[in-house]
Parts: C-alpha cells; sequence; structure tokens
C-alpha cells in the first residue's frame, strides 16, 4: 500500500529568483491525526490544550507505531 509523507525541505532562492537550489530536509511533517496521542473519540490530542483539528501539524507529534 501506498504511504504520503510530507517532508520539510529547504530550498534558497538563487539568482534574481528565476530558480531555487535545494538546502537540505529538516524531517518529516506528522499530521494530529497521525500521532500516538491523537484520540479519534474526543477528537483531540492529550498533550494540546484544546480541541485541535486532525489535519493539524504540532511540534509534540509523535507517529504511532505500525
Amino acid at each position: 500500500m501506498a504511504q504520503h509523507i510530507e517532508m520539510i525541505i529547504d530550498y534558497v532562492v538563487v539568482g534574481d529568483g528565476d530558480g531555487f537550489q535545494y538546502s537540505g530536509n529538516h524531517g518529516v511533517l506528522i499530521r494530529c491525526k497521525d500521532c500516538k496521542h491523537w484520540n479519534k473519540r474526543t477528537g483531540h490530542c492529550v498533550l494540546c490544550p484544546g480541541i485541535r483539528e486532525g489535519n493539524d501539524y504540532c511540534s509534540k507529534v509523535e507517529r504511532k507505531e505500525k
């Protein structure tokens, strides 16, 4: 089964803005709904205060173990 992964990739502008140069890969973005702390029943993360949307991103997110 195919898996969609969203990466944090850095580019720098080259010249007068016509092109970009790859700078680095800084990791993988994980959506709140894919976090091991996400509670599907209540629709929020146990680490984050308040209700968050499942498609939000958070710096506290930890990927669920497969």
